[in-house]
């Protein structure tokens, strides 16, 4: 769960962290900030962030070196973010994922064959993200073809007036038979920990449709 905590362009605040980790406590939670300094990383450690995301434009080789070893060494995965493929040199030991963000950040245009053409130049051993311009369920299997194994995906969803409902549409879309003549009981238990939470509650309610439609099938 990529969660934006940049409050200048995004409107985010690394406080949000606190609430989304008590309320999804077995959730792995991406920070997504421009993380330049290590008191990011501490403090992504204290908040609860499970995977800090560094973005290959914004450092030097040695900055997202040592910004990596640190996250690793308190326990918390790396996703290195690249653009293009003089990039690719800022890929370390301490990198688990290689995200390739198709959006050009000097002209905003968006275009998925950015994916394609770095997927086979990243090291097999990494994981590959595939990030921005995924709005359609066919695009995400093509790209699983092309060994993407993640996709970060925000406006997609962002944009609709549930947005976990619509998450929930288009795994089902991705796995229509992923449950076969299995069907798993709803749990409403799986969001007792959003009750009662001044930040997560408005929530609540889009949540559990999303899990009803995503896990219900009832």
């Amino acid at each position: 769960l990529s969660v934006l905590t940049e409050p200048d362009y995004f409107q985010g605040s690394p406080e949000i962290l606190k609430p989304i980790r008590h309320g999804l406590p077995d959730a792995c939670l991406l920070r997504k900030d421009f993380m330049i300094d290590p008191y990011q990383i501490y403090q992504s450690k204290i908040l609860g962030a499970d995977t800090i995301l560094l973005i290959a434009s914004a450092l030097t080789l040695d900055e997202a070196y040592d910004l990596g070893a640190l996250a690793n060494d308190l326990g918390m995965e790396v996703l290195l973010e690249i653009h293009d493929e003089t990039e690719l040199d800022y890929i370390s030991r301490y990198t688990d994922m290689v995200g390739v963000n198709n959006r050009n950040l000097k002209t905003f245009v968006t275009d998925v064959s950015t994916s394609y053409s770095l997927a086979d130049m990243i090291p097999s051993d990494k994981v590959k993200v595939s990030e921005s311009g995924l709005s359609n369920p066919e695009t995400v299997k093509e790209l699983r073809k092309a060994g993407f194994r993640g996709f970060l995906m925000g406006e997609r969803f962002m944009k609709e007036d549930i947005p976990g409902e619509a998450l929930a549409v288009f795994i089902d879309k991705l796995n229509p038979d992923l449950y076969g003549d299995f069907y798993i009981k709803y749990d409403s238990s799986l969001t007792k920990n959003f009750k009662n939470n001044p930040f997560i509650e408005q929530f609540n309610q889009h949540v559990e449709k999303a899990l009803r439609l995503a896990i219900g099938k009832v």
